[in-house]
């Protein structure tokens, strides 16, 4: 939970394993414990209301003539709305509303001078709204709110040129459901050649899955496959390069897996390349290829280079 700064040195308010030492542990029914769920959740909401003190505006404030205050404050700006989430169901209503009404993004996003703080309580607030605590008649209803948090994500990293991977699909998927295909390529386009060449390829995927949109989809595959090839000395790249080849697979475009496929060097990812090429074939009942690629597959050395390589 971080580190509360009292007189001479940092005290901690959540060693790991402290904590489970002393809480009860539900898969060791003997075991003794001093608080359980329900009481660590009562004093997260303590902790939160503490935060609160004097006005949540105060916090942004620095409070130069009282050091102990001041401390008090940076921790709120940095923990508050972690307490909340660790509070459960009983403080998440209060989390949504704190991030949905807006003033409390923008004075975190103006005082630390980055939107990295801000972005990890956005992502609270998705892991809240997301819960399996929800009955499906709420989580119905907190849709919007997860959809909205996650917006607001991929916006705030859009201007920050950051992408975070545990994400990108997520985000993608909404920009691309919602009809904003436009911005979500710009946003491809603005990251390193592998980032961009990922994302490219869930672009295409969404538009191959469309009727009349299997042209512009082929184009994005094609350029994807350039894009990776033409990276040097990026040990990313092997994994990029099967990535390319299971969605030309996916999009029966079977002569370019395969022309590809003898690009990629680990045998091991090469020798999963040929079984996704040789199921396809088998699929489309082109035996005869079917029975070459296995036979490639067979025939894989320890080592191999890529073609042209010295």
């Amino acid at each position: 939970m971080g580190d509360l700064q009292g007189e001479g040195a940092p005290y901690s308010l959540g060693h790991g394993h402290l904590r489970d030492y002393l809480r009860r542990d539900q898969t060791r029914p003997d075991k003794e414990y001093l608080f359980d769920e329900e009481d660590e959740q009562e004093w997260q909401s303590i902790l939160a209301a503490w935060c609160e003190e004097g006005g949540l505006d105060r916090i942004w404030q620095d409070a130069t003539h009282d050091p102990g205050e001041q401390r008090r404050r940076l921790y709120a700006r940095q923990h508050y709305i972690t307490h909340l989430y660790q509070a459960g169901l009983r403080q998440w209503r209060r989390l949504f509303a704190l991030l949905d009404e807006g003033s409390y993004g923008r004075q975190k996003v103006q005082v630390e001078d980055s939107f990295r703080l801000y972005d990890r309580d956005l992502q609270l607030g998705q892991r809240a709204a997301a819960s399996s605590c929800w009955s499906q008649d709420e989580a119905v209803r907190l849709l919007p709110t997860l959809c909205r948090y996650t917006l607001l994500r991929a916006y705030l990293s859009e201007n920050t040129l950051w992408y975070p991977w545990w994400y990108t699909d997520e985000a993608f998927q909404l920009m691309l459901l919602l009809g904003k295909e436009r911005k979500a390529l710009a946003l491809a386009e603005r990251q390193d050649t592998l980032s961009s060449s990922h994302l490219l390829l869930l672009i295409a995927r969404h538009l191959a899955a469309m009727p009349g949109r299997e042209r512009q989809a082929q184009q994005l595959w094609l350029r994807v496959q350039g894009r990776v090839l033409a990276v040097q000395d990026d040990p990313s790249q092997e994994s990029a390069l099967e990535q390319v080849v299971e969605a030309l697979v996916e999009a029966q475009l079977l002569e370019e897996a395969e022309r590809l496929i003898h690009f990629i060097e680990d045998r091991f990812r090469q020798g999963r390349a040929w079984y996704r090429l040789a199921q396809a074939l088998t699929q489309a009942q082109r035996f005869d290829e079917a029975e070459r690629v296995i036979r490639s597959i067979e025939m894989i050395p320890p080592g191999k280079q890529r073609p042209g390589a010295s």
